[in-house]
């Protein structure tokens, strides 16, 4: 298993980057993960980008048990997964 970076060390290593590079190294960041890209929308949207990710969530959360066609799977973990998000 490899080493994961430290906060001292993230920092550190943030210090010596200028302007130009943190702005592509968050650029990247949000284009790779997800949570990123919510966590930043959240961040500089505010209620907003909340108010979407919530409805997004709902919408989720019904069709994985009340789908507009057929019978809901009822599968528990895919309707927790947007819960999560909105914890965070």
């Amino acid at each position: 298993m490899a080493n994961k970076l430290k906060i001292s060390e993230l920092k550190s290593h943030l210090n010596e980057l200028n302007q130009k590079e943190l702005i592509n190294l968050i650029t990247e960041l949000q284009k790779y993960s997800k949570d990123a890209e919510t966590y930043l929308s959240v961040k500089f949207l505010g209620e907003a980008a909340i108010q979407e990710q919530h409805k997004q969530a709902k919408k989720e959360i019904l069709d994985e048990f009340f789908p507009q066609k057929g019978f809901g799977k009822l599968r528990l973990t895919n309707a927790k997964k947007p819960s999560l998000i909105l914890r965070n």
